[in-house]
């Protein structure tokens, strides 16, 4: 199979998969595999920002070097990560090693974890509003990252937020239901 080929049945996988799977760590899941079709992904994440109490929650978390880090971990907005830092860029964010120590010595982010190679993070973003980010990073220096990656998050983040949003309606459409219920 091509190239093309692969990246149009996968994005047509993950569309499909946005509409479909219901449960979100599911859908995290299969998305997780089908972007690993595409693109180097074996350190994936997902974060969502919970603008009340200005923290990143994460929801889905695979990765090879820190796995002191876990699904439902929390993290300050305020400890400037480098999430913290793509989500304030309002734009895909593709930073090589080198980047990340320069900002790091620049005292711009404070990183968690282990450095590596490469960083990709996209915000997810519906309506002008930053919901969270999509995040792949590499540890290994013949898995980089590159434009084209970054040109593909960016459209999977696209389904993806807009695929959160959409739960997010459900369960609170749900709930409202189940309180007239009671009533």
């Amino acid at each position: 199979m091509d190239d093309f080929k692969l990246k149009q049945d996968s994005l047509y996988e993950i569309a499909k998969a946005a509409h479909t799977i219901k449960d979100t760590f599911s859908l995290y899941k299969k998305i997780h595999k089908i972007i690993g079709k595409l693109m180097y992904a074996g350190n994936m994440y997902i974060a969502l920002y919970d603008k009340d109490y200005q923290e990143l929650k994460f929801e889905y978390y695979v990765d090879v070097m820190d796995k002191d880090f876990t699904v439902g971990s929390k993290l300050k907005i305020s400890h400037k990560n480098v999430t913290a830092y793509c989500m304030g860029k309002k734009v895909p964010v593709l930073l090589k090693k080198d980047d990340l120590i320069d900002l790091t010595n620049k005292k711009i982010i404070n990183p968690v974890g282990s450095i590596p190679e490469t960083w990709l993070g996209v915000p997810l973003i519906t309506q002008n509003n930053i919901i969270g980010v999509i995040t792949i990073q590499s540890y290994d220096p013949k898995y980089i990252i590159n434009d084209n990656d970054k040109d593909l998050l960016s459209f999977v983040s696209e389904l993806l937020a807009l695929s959160i949003e959409r739960n997010k309606l459900e369960l609170k459409q749900l709930n409202y239901q189940e309180n007239l219920e009671k009533e």
